[in-house]
């Protein structure tokens, strides 16, 4: 099974200002993306996320890594795609910067969604390039990644 819907990608450099993030998340809405990921949220924890899951009309899914992170997130709007979240298939790295996730369509038929804030370069550079390729790898091997 296959269903068509768009996918976009936004560096929002931070949206911890409550006026930038509202602009943010209304630019989101008018958009015809069905998914967006972002990076660079600047999201501190979980009750920041909870809280600002509020002004959103659909599924986030963050991986806030440390207070130290960049933090990526997969933006989901309410639609008829009908994706389930396989709780199990979430791979969030410790420094905030790739979030992977599963989402089936049926039995037989899923999304691997993956999004990726990748330093410019050095050390940190190859490690999130290794992740994503083993990420990569394991898609097709069951829901877990990673673990």
């Amino acid at each position: 099974m296959y269903i068509a819907h768009r996918i976009g990608t936004l560096n929002v450099y931070g949206i911890r200002n409550k006026i930038e993030r509202e602009k943010i998340f209304h630019s989101l809405k008018r958009k015809s993306y069905d998914i967006e990921y972002l990076q660079e949220t600047h999201c501190a924890n979980e009750s920041e996320a909870f809280l600002w899951a509020k002004s959103w009309e659909g599924n986030i899914t963050w991986n806030n890594g440390s207070t130290q992170s960049r933090v990526v997130a997969i933006f989901i709007k309410n639609i008829d795609l009908q994706l389930q979240v396989v709780e199990n298939s979430l791979y969030n790295d410790e420094h905030g910067r790739i979030i992977s996730l599963r989402a089936n369509l049926s039995e037989r038929s899923y999304y691997q969604y993956t999004d990726v804030y990748t330093p410019n370069a050095g050390i940190d550079r190859k490690w999130v390039i290794l992740t994503v390729l083993l990420i990569k790898a394991s898609i097709g091997k069951g829901p877990q990644l990673l673990k």
